[in-house]
Order: C-alpha cells, then sequence, then structure tokens
C-alpha cells in the first residue's frame, strides 16, 4: 500500500459521523467473530446471528415467518434467509400449516432445544462480559436502540431534507 496525501485524507473521512454504518458494521462483524469463538468452546452450534430466531420459534412453538418477523421486528426476508442453515443443522424443522397449506410452520427440534439449552447457560456470562465492556465504554444497547427508534421515525431522506 503507498502512502499518499489523498489515501490519508481518505481513510480519515470513513472515521466521519456519516460513516455510522461502517463503524455499526464493524461492530456487528467482531461481536460474530468473537461470539462464535465462545459457541465453539460451549459447543453450541447455532449460528450467532440466529439466536433471537432460535429463542423466538422455541417460545411460539410452531411459528410461521409472518409470526416470527412481527414478534422479532424483522423483515420476512431476512428470517427467510437464516431458515434453510437452521433446517440443515437439525435445528429446526418446517411442515405445511395445517390451515393454510401455502404457509410453513417453523418448530425446535429436539436437538435445536438442547441447543438453546447449552445457550441459556452461557447467557448470564456473556451478559457479564457485556456489562464489562458496558462499564469500559459507557452504554451500548440504549444507544443503537433509540439509534434505530430515532432513523425508524425520521429517515435519513427526511433529516436531509429531501
Amino acid at each position: 500500500m503507498t502512502d499518499s496525501p489523498d489515501l490519508e485524507r481518505a481513510l480519515k473521512a470513513l472515521d466521519r459521523t456519516a460513516f455510522i454504518g461502517r463503524r455499526s458494521e464493524a461492530l456487528s462483524d467482531l461481536i460474530q467473530d468473537q461470539s462464535q469463538a465462545v459457541f465453539d468452546l460451549a459447543g453450541i452450534t447455532i449460528p450467532v446471528k440466529s439466536c433471537s430466531l432460535m429463542i423466538a420459534i422455541k417460545a411460539m412453538g410452531p411459528a410461521s415467518i409472518t409470526d416470527l418477523a412481527e414478534a422479532l421486528s424483522r423483515s420476512h426476508q431476512v428470517l427467510l434467509q437464516k431458515t434453510p442453515r437452521l433446517i440443515k443443522l437439525g435445528l429446526i424443522e418446517s411442515r405445511p400449516d395445517p390451515d393454510n397449506r401455502r404457509r410453513k410452520l417453523f418448530e425446535a427440534t429436539a436437538h435445536g432445544a438442547e441447543q438453546l439449552e447449552r445457550l441459556q447457560e452461557i447467557l448470564p456470562r456473556i451478559e457479564a462480559a457485556y456489562e464489562d465492556l458496558v462499564s469500559e465504554t459507557g452504554e451500548i444497547a440504549g444507544v443503537l436502540k433509540a439509534a434505530l427508534t430515532a432513523l425508524e421515525k425520521t429517515d435519513l431522506k427526511t433529516r436531509m431534507g429531501l
């Protein structure tokens, strides 16, 4: 890589507030990688970014993507992208909804339930690790939630007067 004033300026620009999405993505990627290492040690095969979906499926019993998306405030598409891997890992199964054959219902398998128990066992330690992080950095979850809520209420385009 060559050292040049243009490159240095371009890299400094990436640290501006306008690139906050880049920072949040980097944080998300780092958390995923570090959580995966913890999951590997604990024998947890649930994909890190599918934990909330697995918890919702187990809590709701047989549930449709529509119900899960509503419960998790996520898009149908995002959840539908995750289900094939969860099925392949033997964590969930799907079956047609007896009331509406066009809909599928998703349910945790016995293996999925066992994996969720393993996750529940380490959650207090994960929570403690995040509390340690918060003591070092200040509140994170509340800030992220507030930013998401604010952007849902007033999007960037509106904030820019466009």
